[in-house]
């Protein structure tokens, strides 16, 4: 009997089929990384199940439901910076720049070192259309030993953007002036 219930384990096991894979994210999606990428300091499982949540909702869209939820983080904890930095990137997604850029700065001034800030910093750069200092910002954060796959996809992004401005800029210049550029 032992063996045949080892036996009907084993054929259940070898006919069950793994989960799909979790879809990768497209689009710019692929560009939203987690606020505590580079946080080196312990979250209780209590703080990591509510940002959970509320980074859920943010990667859903429901901004203001993630903004509240990060404030209640915030009010708890606030040493906890990835939950600030969460609310720049809700200010980012919703096109507010100069808000984001604030918070960014604020969390920056606490923790200069903060990849995810330094990340954030980049993206902000980016859609102020400010190319050299995101290609700068990205440059650097990519030789950080937990740069995500994001940075080096937009520093190649950026480096593209900036080659099509200097060559448009080179062929629209008088000779002379095409050399200096």
């Amino acid at each position: 009997l032992p063996i045949t219930i080892i036996a009907v384990a084993l054929l259940l096991a070898a006919c069950a089929t793994a989960p799909p894979p979790a879809a990768a994210p497209v689009g710019e999606e692929r560009f939203l990384i987690d606020p505590r990428l580079g946080w080196n300091r312990p979250a209780t499982e209590d703080l990591d199940r509510r940002f959970n949540a509320a980074w859920a909702r943010l990667r859903a869209g429901q901004y203001e439901d993630a903004r509240r939820r990060f404030t209640g983080i915030q009010e708890g904890n606030p040493d906890y910076l990835p939950a600030l930095l969460a609310q720049a990137v809700i200010e980012l997604r919703e096109n507010r720049l100069d808000a984001a850029r604030n918070i960014v700065r604020r969390v920056q001034d606490r923790a200069p070192e903060f990849t995810a800030a330094r990340y954030y910093e980049g993206e902000i750069a980016l859609a102020q259309r400010q190319l050299r200092s995101a290609w700068e910002t990205f440059r650097a954060l990519s030789a950080a030993p937990d740069a995500p796959p994001a940075v080096a996809e937009r520093l190649r992004q950026v480096e593209g953007q900036l080659f099509a401005e200097l060559y448009t800029a080179a062929q629209s210049a008088p000779d002379l002036e095409a050399v200096r550029l």
